[in-house]
């Protein structure tokens, strides 16, 4: 009974490492080809291949439960450890390519964060010019600030996407309920 009760979850995990991997090969896959310059194009790529394998790992957990009404939590619930998932593996991407792919271009970006916090913050650009070694911290929280804002982007298409799968639910409920009174009565 356990088992059953938590297959859901299950199956949001491994579509989840699935999602998450495919996008962490194709920024790889970006990176090494210097397409993800291509800051629009990338971007959009990448998220309409990761909405995709979303919509269609809902789809696909919807076939495998014909006849039942699958519920927006559950669905909510799958598309929370999916975006888990996700937003790990493009941090993952991100903490390697910050620490040992491309150094550089991360050290160029904090570079211009501390340029533009000067203005307002001169204080705190007193204090990382003091203390250099706080390069790697500002590396590490940036990589966590990633992570947070990744899943919050996809949690929040996932929740889109549960509302949406549950009210078709409803609707075609309704719509089969409404044709079995039909052809009964005829």
């Amino acid at each position: 009974m356990e088992e059953k009760k938590n297959a859901h979850l299950s199956y949001a995990f491994s579509c989840g490492s699935i999602i998450g991997f495919v996008t962490f090969v194709y920024y790889i896959i970006g990176f090494y080809t210097k397409f993800e310059r291509v800051e629009f194009w990338f971007d959009n790529i990448s998220f309409f291949i990761t909405f995709a394998l979303l919509v269609a790992s809902f789809y696909r957990y919807r076939s495998q439960h014909k006849g039942t009404l699958v519920k927006f939590s559950r669905y909510l619930a799958m598309g929370t450890i999916i975006s888990l998932c996700i937003a790990f593996f493009v941090s993952l991407f991100l903490a390697l390519r910050a620490f040992r792919l491309d150094p550089f271009s991360f050290t160029l970006l904090m570079d211009q964060i501390v340029g533009m916090m000067q203005e307002k913050y001169p204080w705190y650009v007193e204090i990382l010019q003091q203390n250099p070694s706080m390069l790697p911290v500002m590396k590490v929280s940036f990589v966590i600030a990633n992570f947070l804002t990744t899943f919050v982007n996809y949690f929040i298409y996932s929740l889109l996407l549960a509302w949406a799968m549950s009210m078709n639910n409803r609707i075609y409920k309704q719509f089969n309920q409404n044709n079995d009174g039909k052809s009964s009565n005829s």
